[in-house]
């Protein structure tokens, strides 16, 4: 049961931080902007993080993913590493470290329990990946223009001042960390 509440819980944590829907439509605009994914899905089409936001403003990258053979298979495992990245940081392990764990037949929950790591610990692990990638996104708006650097500063003073905000409250279920985790 724990498994199945500790993956949801991630699950939503990268929903919210990623912003849901179809991966590649927040590219150019959400967090991926400075991720993984971005990163994974400019390599594999042979063209920079700053051509693959173009494609996407631009809204050519399904026919830039159709002419090069990209397949949803490739698409699934680039963001699957996205996840299991945010799961490997929380951990404090490599991604390839991770993963070899996993194939070992351990899960999430029983890493979080090896590594000696509660409700609490996860919550503001959490809470600190996503304020990271917040301030990537941010930084990225105020170069391209589109906010100044004390609007930046302001929205980071939000996410400390609530708790992370509504990215944070979605994840304390009904009756809070310890009923939702099983503890």
């Amino acid at each position: 049961m724990r498994k199945y509440i500790y993956g949801t819980l991630i699950g939503l944590g990268v929903l919210i931080l990623f912003g849901g829907g179809v991966a590649w439509a927040s590219v150019g605009h959400g967090f991926w902007s400075n991720g993984q994914f971005s990163e994974g899905l400019a390599k594999l089409l042979g063209i920079s993080t700053d051509e693959l936001k173009v494609q996407v403003q631009n809204k050519t990258l399904p026919k830039l993913l159709d002419d090069k053979g990209i397949t949803h298979q490739q698409l699934y495992i680039l963001k699957e590493d996205a996840r299991l990245q945010f799961q490997s940081d929380i951990l404090g392990m490599s991604l390839d470290d991770y993963k070899k764990e996993l194939d070992d037949g351990k899960t999430f929950p029983q890493l979080l329990d090896e590594k000696g790591i509660g409700h609490v610990q996860l919550r503001e692990k959490i809470k600190s990946q996503m304020k990271e990638r917040m301030t990537q996104h941010l930084q990225t708006m105020v170069d391209d223009g589109e906010i100044t650097q004390e609007q930046m500063q302001e929205r980071l003073r939000n996410f400390d001042e609530n708790d992370g905000g509504y990215m944070m409250r979605g994840m304390r279920g009904f009756r809070g960390w310890r009923h939702m985790m099983d503890f």
